[in-house]
């Protein structure tokens, strides 16, 4: 299953302001970014993330997920904390775009003023925002109890229909952080907790590494000789639970470990095993539990619109990290300015003629020679080597194709307009020029 790269790439530019750059390289090194059967180089890969080029297989984003929280272990890091971090940085930002939110959720822009449901609307909003990132996987309610003003809901997640792959990955840690960002992006506050019911990864997965002795005796389990679980058939487990997953025929019957009580890592900081679920199941379940809204909600989306309507430029200092970063991965891109013919050529490619062609060489010079990255139209009119028509410069037509030839051909170098009459130019990795 393919799935789009957002939530990397806002990983990618957490770990840009979180960590050194000899770390970021060292992990991303570690997990070169894997789309189709192509395994990206180091400097392909930084250029993807950034941006955002390629969907990735659902196997490889599990995969980074895992060992990212084994590199934060080693640099005295809870998950829980680089999540937060990532969300106060506003890089979430980028795993959908405000305005996209907006059309994705207009089909519920008029419920929560008839509503006293507001848990209910807000998981209906996670799973059509769940669907976008993830399509053609399984993100419903397969319980819902109420008792009184008290709603008990439990959500089943699996990225295969058919439950004949399984993706292993803390669901319960990524979900209640990304719920609760839910909750203040969609002026909602209703959940009073999320937990795991039923997790696909099984005890060793989660234990290996954490300290203590894994044995199984007679199907019980034992944490350093303490009894913490027994073994029970899934079909069992799902009716103790109330679970409606007739619904949901092809699950396979298989054995689950169901745990009686909380096991806290010391080595990750969080509770790895949760009382009453059961571990190896065939998908995930989360159980939520909210109350009744006292009152209707009247702010609905006002997060999302505001967000929508305003502007956020990207961190001068995360663009700093990452250029720096993809300049020590890549190679000198060869660029050749052919005097004669008036044209230049980025690795072989004709990316300008004519006018074009000889406001990229001056700018590429100025940019190696002088480390300008800033220019003015006023440099570019003064200049008779350009050979502007002297009443209709258009200027703004030649930055213009220059923008669309390099993005299409080269979208490692670009040309970005700064306001009124002003421009900057931009590259990802080394250059060498040459004038033949």
């Amino acid at each position: 299953m393919l799935i789009r790269s957002d939530l990397l790439r806002a990983i990618y530019l957490t770990m840009l302001m979180e960590f050194p750059a000899i770390k970021v390289r060292d992990f991303w090194s570690a997990n070169p970014l894997d789309v189709g059967h192509d395994v990206l180089d180091e400097f392909e890969t930084y250029d993807s993330l950034w941006h955002n080029r390629h969907e990735i297989s659902l196997a490889y984003a599990t995969r980074v997920l895992s060992n990212l929280e084994w590199f934060l272990v080693k640099e005295n890091w809870t998950l829980r904390q680089f999540i937060n971090r990532m969300i106060a940085r506003e890089v979430t930002r980028s795993v959908i775009p405000p305005r996209t939110l907006l059309r994705i959720l207009e089909p519920y822009a008029g419920l929560a003023a008839q509503t006293d449901d507001i848990g209910g609307l807000l998981l209906a909003l996670i799973h059509r925002v769940h669907r976008f990132v993830a399509p053609g996987s399984i993100f419903k309610v397969v319980n819902s109890v109420r008792k009184k003003d008290v709603y008990e809901k439990d959500l089943l997640l699996s990225y295969d229909p058919e439950c004949k792959e399984k993706y292993f990955v803390d669901v319960e840690t990524w979900a209640l952080k990304m719920i609760e960002n839910a909750q203040s992006a969609f002026n909602l506050s209703c959940f009073d907790s999320v937990r795991t019911l039923a997790d696909c990864r099984t005890i060793p997965m989660i234990i290996n590494g954490c300290g203590p002795k894994i044995t199984t005796e007679n199907g019980r389990l034992y944490l350093d000789g303490e009894l913490y679980g027994e073994e029970m058939e899934f079909q069992s487990f799902a009716e103790s639970n109330n679970l409606a997953l007739h619904r949901y025929p092809c699950y396979p019957s298989c054995k689950v470990m169901a745990v009686h009580h909380d096991y806290w890592c010391p080595v990750r900081r969080l509770v790895a095993l949760r009382e009453g679920a059961c571990y190896g199941a065939p998908f995930y379940i989360l159980r939520v539990t909210y109350r009744q809204a006292s009152r209707r909600c009247r702010r609905f989306l006002a997060g999302v619109v505001a967000a929508s309507t305003s502007v956020y430029p990207q961190s001068d200092e995360i663009v700093s990290r990452h250029f720096a970063l993809a300049h020590a991965a890549g190679d000198a891109i060869a660029i050749t300015y052919c005097k004669n013919r008036n044209e230049v050529l980025v690795r072989g490619s004709q990316v300008a003629r004519g006018t074009p062609a000889r406001v990229l060489h001056k700018v590429v010079n100025a940019y190696i020679h002088e480390g300008k990255k800033e220019f003015g139209y006023h440099e570019l009119r003064a200049d008779p080597e350009l050979m502007f028509h002297p009443k209709k410069p258009n200027i703004d037509i030649h930055l213009k194709r220059l923008q669309e030839h390099l993005k299409k051909i080269c979208p490692c170098l670009a040309i970005v307009r700064n306001g009124k009459g002003r421009f900057s130019f931009q590259s990802e990795v080394k250059i060498d020029m040459k004038e033949i």
